[in-house]
C-alpha cells in the first residue's frame, strides 16, 4: 500500500514544477494561409498574434515568403537562418535615415501576470549582417494595456527591464538574452525594442555596403514563472 501511494504522489510533484510559456507563437511559425508578407511589415503580414505597436514597420521573415526581401535565410537585412524552425522577426533600434526612428514587436500574453510573482523572459537575437551600426542594449516592456504609438519615433514608455551586452555587436550568430521581472500585477502585453532616444551606437568601419542602421533579428521568445514571492 505504501508503494502504491508513492507511485501517485511522484507524478503530482513533477507536474506542479512545470512552467508554461506565456508567449504565443513564440517562434514566429504560425500564420494564416496563404503566407503573405507585404511592405507593411508585421502588420501587413499573415503572422498570427504578433503586431507592431507604432508606425515603424518591424518585419516577419519565413521560408514560405514569396517576396525575396522577407525570405529566410537571405533577406533585405542580411543572411541568417532561424534559431529553430522556419521563421523569425526583426526590427530597427537605430537608423541614420530618420531622427529617433524605432521599431518594436508586441504580443498579448496567454495569461495575465500575477502580482508578486517573478518571471523569466528570454529570447535569441542577432545583429543583421548588413547593419552598418550596432547597439549595446535591448529593452522590454510589460503593460496592462495594448501599447499604441502614432508615429515612428521612440515610445515614451519607461521600459520594464533592459539588457546591456557587448554580444549585441556580434553578427552571424544567435545570442541568448535573459531578463528577470517581478510582476506588479495585471500585465497582459509584452513589447520588445529600444526605448532610448539617445542610445550608445557603434559604427562598423570600412563597411561601404549595407543598411544605415542597427537591425536585429529575434526568435524563440519565452516567458515563464520562476518563483513566488509572498505579498503582504
Amino acid at each position: 500500500m505504501i508503494c502504491r501511494k508513492l507511485f501517485y504522489i511522484i507524478p503530482l510533484i513533477i507536474s506542479t514544477g512545470y512552467s508554461q510559456n506565456l508567449v504565443p507563437n513564440s517562434g514566429f511559425e504560425d500564420f494564416q494561409q496563404p503566407c503573405d508578407i507585404t511592405d507593411g511589415g508585421i502588420n501587413g503580414s499573415s503572422l498570427q498574434k504578433w503586431f507592431a505597436p507604432t508606425e515603424g514597420s518591424s518585419d516577419w521573415f519565413h521560408k514560405c515568403a514569396t517576396r525575396a526581401t522577407n525570405t529566410g535565410p537571405k533577406n533585405q537585412f542580411g543572411n541568417m537562418h532561424p534559431q529553430s524552425g522556419h521563421g523569425y522577426a526583426g526590427f530597427y533600434v537605430f537608423t541614420t535615415l530618420a531622427d529617433n526612428y524605432k521599431e518594436y514587436i508586441s504580443v498579448e500574453l496567454t495569461d495575465t501576470l500575477q502580482k508578486g510573482i517573478s518571471y523569466k523572459l528570454s529570447f535569441y537575437t542577432s545583429l543583421s549582417s548588413l547593419s552598418q551600426y550596432s547597439a549595446d542594449n535591448l529593452d522590454i516592456l510589460f503593460s496592462e494595456n495594448k501599447i499604441v504609438g502614432g508615429s515612428t519615433e521612440a515610445l515614451d514608455n519607461k521600459p520594464s527591464k533592459s539588457n546591456t551586452s557587448q554580444q549585441l555587436r556580434m553578427k552571424g550568430k544567435w545570442i541568448f538574452l535573459e531578463f528577470t521581472y517581478l510582476a506588479k500585477g495585471d500585465e497582459r502585453y509584452l513589447t520588445i525594442g529600444s526605448f532610448e532616444q539617445k542610445m550608445k551606437i557603434l559604427q562598423f568601419p570600412n563597411m561601404d555596403e549595407g543598411i544605415s542602421g542597427a537591425y536585429y533579428y529575434i526568435d524563440n521568445i519565452s516567458l515563464t514563472e520562476i518563483k513566488r514571492t509572498p505579498v503582504e
